[in-house]
């Protein structure tokens, strides 16, 4: 087997998961700003651990979480066009 043609398979393998651990990244980033922005911060400023300012933050923790979701959403999509090789390696999708 010729490796030079193994090559271009190789880097479209290694580019999805490159494009997979990303979009996984940014799902973890869009759940920790979601629970600091929903959860954490009026929890703690409602008991006075945080000081009242700490509000003001939420809708920032907000656009971070909607912003972490487009792009791992995003990423997922792009993962899924450069997957198209494993479909030419396992041509039965439930094996």
């Amino acid at each position: 087997m010729d490796h030079a043609l193994a090559l271009p398979i190789w880097d479209e393998i290694g580019t999805g998961l490159i494009y997979f651990w990303f979009a996984l990244f940014m799902m973890v980033a869009m759940a920790v700003s979601f629970l600091l922005a929903h959860a954490i911060i009026p929890s703690l400023v409602g008991t006075r651990d945080l000081p009242q300012g700490f509000a003001r933050l939420r809708p920032v923790f907000y656009v971070s979480a909607v912003v972490s979701l487009l792009l791992a959403l995003f990423l997922y999509y792009t993962t899924w066009e450069t997957i198209s090789v494993y479909l030419e390696i396992y041509p039965r999708k439930w094996i």
